[in-house]
């Protein structure tokens, strides 16, 4: 059976949001997340969080699921690897400071990606899947930062 594409939607009211936050945090725990996209919806005492989860579908069966983890450091040659650690450090640093899950940056696969495809530009970064202008525009500019620095080590 191939893997579905599916999308689930989440509404988190801004106050007594404990219940909800549990279930997106449930919800993403068992299944493979492609991409997150959240937008605050302000409206006074109904305020909320919106969550946009795009996620596989592969016979969900409630457990977490770990036949597809990949070990990049296996996949990955050394210098690319180094490359791929320095963007999941700085992933770690923009998800603690605004305060949502690492995947919710970018996931392993996109990172690896960004590295493997070897991609320079805001235009690469588009490309890679679940990558979108929300994304492009929040991070990608740090994100490239580290993955231009590849050219100048090179040159050095």
């Amino acid at each position: 059976m191939t893997d579905a594409l599916k999308y689930k939607f989440f509404y988190i009211p801004a106050i007594d949001s404990l219940a909800e936050g549990e279930a997106l945090t449930k919800f993403c725990a068992n299944r493979k997340i492609l991409a997150v996209e959240k937008h605050f919806v302000s409206c006074g005492r109904d305020s909320a969080w919106a969550f946009c989860v795009q996620y596989l579908d592969s016979g969900d069966t409630g457990e977490p699921s770990r036949k597809n983890k990949v070990d990049y450091k296996e996949v990955l040659d050394g210098p690319d690897f180094d490359l791929y650690s320095r963007l999941r450090s700085l992933r770690k640093v923009i998800a603690e400071a605004e305060g949502v899950p690492l995947y919710s940056v970018f996931t392993n696969e996109q990172m690896a990606a960004m590295v493997t495809d070897r991609a320079a530009s805001l235009a690469d970064l588009a490309r890679i899947p679940g990558v979108g202008q929300s994304r492009l525009d929040r991070f990608g500019a740090r994100f490239l930062e580290i993955l231009r620095t590849r050219t100048t080590e090179a040159a050095e």
